[in-house]
């Protein structure tokens, strides 16, 4: 049986007993806290896109495989959801000059460039699951 990239990667959120919903063609994860809703979408080329429903992140299945020496874009985007989900990566939020709230997810990468004075609030430092 060959699967489709959203079969796998719903596979593995079972797995791992991370709950979502399928809207589409996008699996919308619930992340903790009511924070904010991660959006995994599948283009018909195959191409992912991973983003936030209400926040200022943007990646792709690919390039987290590639920063965490992956095999392949459905295991990077699992390597992304368990780490948001057991805190490797931090939920961080702020209020920008326009008074918007801005949701962010914030990997080891990111949170090495934060300035010192930075103004993110992080909506937790505990492990969740995973």
């Amino acid at each position: 049986m060959n699967l489709t990239t959203i079969e796998k990667i719903t596979a593995e959120l079972n797995l791992v007993e991370i709950d979502f919903e399928l809207i589409d063609d996008q699996i919308h994860i619930p992340l903790p806290y009511n924070f904010d809703t991660l959006v995994i979408e599948i283009w018909q080329d195959g191409e992912d896109s991973i983003s936030l429903l209400n926040g200022d992140f943007h990646t792709h299945g690919d390039i987290e495989a590639r920063e965490y020496g992956l095999p392949s874009r459905e295991k990077g985007i699992l390597h992304l959801v368990e780490s948001i989900f057991n805190g490797k990566f931090k939920l961080a939020k702020r209020v920008n000059a326009l008074g918007k709230i801005e949701n962010k997810i914030l990997d080891s990468f990111s949170l090495a460039l934060l300035d010192e004075g930075h103004d993110y609030e992080f909506v937790s430092e505990v492990s969740l699951k995973c």
